[in-house]
Order: C-alpha cells, then sequence, then structure tokens
C-alpha cells in the first residue's frame, strides 16, 4: 500500500475520532499566535497538530507521530492499511 504524503485536516478528524479519539483546539496566548489543534485521548495524552482549517495539509510525519503516541501501530496491532483504509 502507498502511504499518503500528506492527508487534509478535515479526513484526519474523521479518522482520529473512528479510533475514539478527541479532537479540539489547543488554548493561545497572546494575540500574535494561532491556535493548533491537540488530539487527546481519554487517558489524557496529548499530542499538537499544526492544523487551523479544514483543508490544511498534514503532512505524514505528523500522522505517524500521532500514531506512535497512541498506540495505533503495527505492533499494537493497527496495520498501514486498516489506519489509512479508513478514509
Amino acid at each position: 500500500m502507498n502511504l499518503p504524503k500528506t492527508v487534509k485536516w478535515r479526513d484526519l478528524k474523521r479518522l482520529f475520532a473512528a479510533f475514539g479519539l478527541a479532537v479540539h483546539e489547543g488554548k493561545s496566548r497572546g494575540h500574535r499566535r494561532k491556535r493548533h489543534a491537540l488530539v487527546s485521548d481519554r487517558f489524557g495524552n496529548k499530542f499538537p497538530i499544526p492544523a487551523h482549517n479544514p483543508g490544511d495539509d498534514i503532512h505524514r510525519t505528523y500522522i505517524e507521530a500521532a500514531r506512535r503516541r497512541f498506540g495505533l501501530t503495527p505492533q499494537r496491532g493497527i496495520s498501514d492499511e486498516d489506519f489509512y483504509g479508513r478514509f
């Protein structure tokens, strides 16, 4: 399976929701910093994603890091086909 280089943020939110992860906007400081999205699980683990708009492209490096953070890896039973096949 060829893995995508980028995924739209709106699609990635649906994908994370399918695995029971919540997505919400993080807090910002000051007026110059944009808010960033946070993906979190029920145990309080969080991972920031650099996205602001639904059409933003998220690079695979961020997706793979989030997968490792939340245990959505082939070592834990979630193959690449199972993860990316849910689009």
